[in-house]
């Protein structure tokens, strides 16, 4: 098959979860899913690090949500901001915004 799939992360993790579940290894698991979908599909580092997810019993396959984090800032209210005050440093806008 020349043409490959996009496998989203989640589709990614689910085929990595399926091996875990067979009893593969983490290296064991990258060769298939790489060769299905295309050699950037997962590497050894990130399929040791769901496999161990995995073994600690957490079989959740979304991102974990990140404290401290804003999923969006208001693109008006960060451009009023930045004018009244164009000397700020990101730092300081991070701060303003609580994303910092």
């Amino acid at each position: 098959m020349s043409d490959k799939i996009n496998l989203n992360k989640c589709g990614k993790r689910q085929c990595v979860l399926y091996d875990f579940l067979l009893g593969l290894s983490a290296a064991e698991s990258c060769h298939p899913i790489c060769a299905a979908f295309g050699q950037d599909a997962v590497n050894g580092r990130t399929a040791r690090w769901w496999f161990d997810w995995f073994r600690s019993g957490n079989y959740n396959l979304e991102d974990e949500p990140r404290p401290g984090r804003l999923t969006e800032i208001d693109d008006e209210e960060l451009r009023r901001v930045v004018e009244s005050n164009p000397r700020q440093t990101t730092r300081e806008l991070a701060t303003i915004f609580n994303c910092a």
